[in-house]
């Protein structure tokens, strides 16, 4: 995979991320319920950490 290909698809899967956590934070109970709005933030920052490990240890071992 190229790096411009790398990066597309990096940006990609931050957009779709993204897109559905706006999605989940317009849910009724995201904005009543705390115990349940840090929970969907905890999965998302969770993800989001997944989303650059995946691309920063793909970008280690394509220079090795």
């Amino acid at each position: 995979m190229s790096p411009a290909e790398r990066v597309k698809t990096f940006k990609n899967q931050i957009i779709v991320r993204e897109a559905a956590f706006h999605a989940e934070r317009k849910i009724l109970h995201y904005t009543h319920n705390s115990k349940y709005s840090r929970h969907a933030n905890a999965g998302t920052k969770a993800q989001l950490i997944n989303i650059f490990l995946k691309r920063a240890v793909h970008g280690a071992c394509s220079n090795v």
